[in-house]
């Protein structure tokens, strides 16, 4: 009877040590879980964001070639939303990427550009405004 008990008490130690193992490896992988699942939203809403920039850079082009088609006051500030909408969308990116230099550098890169363009895009409004000729700008 001792024998068959002292089998009985291995037994329900080797079992019960199994189970804390495989409860350690599975909090182990739930929590690499949790972490890929952080960097999959991270990676999501910078996308997301990446997107809103290409969208507000659209309607800069689009505000930009509906005034000077139409010379209607309402394409300008539409153009002055999307650019602050970019800026505040390429802000958030900057913030998003703070700790990834080479992302900032591209960052920086993204910013120079829009900056260009949007100077383009309001030079050629100005033309358009001086010079009242129906010929399209240089720039355009």
């Amino acid at each position: 009877m001792k024998k068959r008990l002292l089998i009985i008490i291995i037994a329900f130690c080797i079992s019960f040590i199994s189970m804390i193992a495989l409860s350690l490896f599975s909090l182990e992988r739930f929590n690499t879980y949790v972490e890929y699942s952080n960097q999959m939203d991270h990676t999501s809403f910078l996308i997301i964001n990446i997107r809103t920039a290409e969208i507000a850079l659209r309607d800069i082009d689009r505000s930009e070639r509906g005034y000077m088609i139409t010379h209607d006051t309402m394409f300008v500030r539409l153009l002055n939303n999307a650019v602050d909408s970019i800026n505040k969308t390429v802000a958030t990116l900057s913030d998003m990427t703070k700790n990834k230099p080479e992302q900032q550098k591209n960052i920086t890169l993204l910013k120079a550009s829009i900056v260009m363009r949007i100077a383009a895009s309001r030079e050629n409004i100005a033309y358009v405004d001086s010079t009242h000729a129906s010929e399209p700008s240089m720039y355009y």
